[in-house]
């Protein structure tokens, strides 16, 4: 399932404490094999230790997502999220891990790439919204997963053929949404050199690995639309996450910004 929409002015992030944050929404355009245009927004819901992993459509109802897939890496007694987060200018969680990183500044630009500890933290504080996630897929519109400094090479990880999610942007400022779907035990799914060919195909400028394996899933008006697994089978089944990210309708409010520049953090 592939997502495009032409304005990713707002891509909000949410950690509940207890309740899931209300979503800002977004009118979009969806297909099952091409890219379309439509203004957009983009909300990414996490759910913590005191709020326990659920599934996607557990909160596409009453976030008003036309669209929805799983969001960043999560692990650990209790789960928890992996990765760094910063949601409408707020700071959610930062660590000092090897990843890459997603940014939506507050001028309205965009920055994919790593940050040391002390540029992290520059770079979270400049942005209105901020996901990070495994492999820098697509880079100046060529695939780049295999010189992606937050992987080990040769990387089995990378290697392997698994259902992978993926977040990106066209050159043009329209971010995509791509989820492949398949089954990890029995290597049903693609490459990073393959999912990363695929963005390139679409158009990417830029792209970052999310969380993939059974926990990849997109949830469109309220069906599940690809096919997810609980236990690896060919049953389709939602697995739970800890995150999302959420599309849904939304007319523009006056002094929307849309994203314009897109730049690089090595």
């Amino acid at each position: 399932m592939v997502a495009v929409w032409n304005d990713a002015s707002s891509l909000s992030i949410g950690l509940p404490r207890a309740q899931p944050v209300t979503a800002k929404s977004c009118s979009t355009g969806l297909t099952q094999n091409a890219s379309v245009t439509a203004s957009a927004y983009c909300n990414i819901l996490i759910t913590t230790a005191s709020m326990p992993h659920s599934h996607i459509h557990d909160h596409t109802e009453h976030l008003g997502c036309v669209f929805a897939t799983n969001g960043g890496y999560f692990g650990g007694q209790p789960v928890n999220c992996v990765g760094n987060y910063v949601a409408n200018g707020t700071v959610l969680q930062l660590q000092n891990a090897p990843a890459t990183n997603a940014a939506f500044l507050k001028n309205g630009s965009m920055i994919f790439g790593y940050a040391d500890t002390h540029a992290l933290q520059g770079l979270a504080s400049s942005s209105s919204q901020l996901v990070s996630g495994k492999g820098w897929l697509v880079r100046r519109g060529a695939v780049h997963w295999n010189a992606s400094q937050d992987l080990r090479h040769p990387s089995p990880f990378a290697e392997e053929f698994v259902p992978r999610t993926a977040l990106g942007v066209l050159k043009n400022g329209s971010m995509l949404l791509l989820v492949v779907s398949g089954i990890e035990l029995a290597h049903v799914g693609v490459s990073l050199q393959e999912l990363s060919e695929m963005l390139v195909q679409m158009g990417a400028w830029q792209a970052v690995n999310l969380d993939g394996g059974g926990s990849s899933d997109a949830v469109f008006k309220g069906a599940v639309v690809s096919a997810p697994t609980c236990s690896d089978t060919s049953h389709v089944c939602e697995r739970p996450i800890v995150s999302i990210m959420c599309v849904g309708e939304h007319k523009a409010a006056a002094g929307d910004k849309p994203h314009g520049k897109i730049f690089e953090q090595m």
